[in-house]
């Protein structure tokens, strides 16, 4: 198992695992494991917005103890649940990277911003829809979002981290090292990004 870290045109990284061979259920585990290391690296004790695009029944928000503060709107024709956290914790955190369907089908969006800033998450929708109608996963945003996708969750998506890369590709070797997984991270060689102040 490797997981290939690459950026994001100017704005992030992604990082995920390579899916050749398929992977066994061990690799799977590990993977969570790492996934939960770089949420908590990244959220714990942070406010955030999450975001469940097109919730149902068995989305997270829906088992939380303050679930009846949970926004439901409506945003170009799709549903959503807007959920506030005033400081992520490890609970939620681990919860979320460890069999979140929602999640793991990128349904589920971690957005930086204080209550007040609504505006970030619109900004992030707006990015998306247009993604998505140009076929380009790379949206132009300014606000920190990460989310992952696809069958496993198997490529974590982070946009404008509030780290700088050399930190992220610390977090990321140490618990690659941690697992015995090769991390390869060439693409990001010639890719500076300062942390932000």
């Amino acid at each position: 198992m490797k997981i290939i870290v690459k950026p994001l045109k100017k704005n992030g990284l992604s990082f995920g695992f390579d899916t050749s061979p398929v992977p066994t259920m061990r690799d799977i585990s590990n993977w969570e494991s790492i996934v939960r290391e770089m949420l908590t690296f990244a959220y714990l004790n942070r406010p955030a917005y999450l975001i469940t695009v097109q919730p149902q029944e068995w989305s997270l928000v829906n088992f939380s103890p303050d679930a009846h503060e949970t926004i439901r709107e409506n945003v170009n024709g799709k549903p959503y649940f807007f959920y506030y956290q005033n400081a992520c914790s490890a609970e939620l955190l681990e919860n979320i990277s460890v069999g979140d369907e929602d999640f793991k089908r990128a349904l589920l969006w971690l957005i930086s911003a204080e209550k007040n800033e609504k505006s970030k998450i619109y900004e992030v929708i707006r990015a998306m829809d247009e993604s998505r109608r140009l076929f380009d996963f790379t949206p132009e945003v300014e606000t920190e979002w990460l989310f992952a996708g696809f069958d496993y969750a198997e490529t974590v998506y982070w946009y404008n981290p509030v780290f700088g890369i050399d930190e992220i590709l610390q977090k990321l070797s140490d618990s690659a090292q941690h697992f015995d997984i090769e991390l390869d991270a060439m693409a990001l060689e010639k890719t500076a990004h300062p942390p932000k102040t």
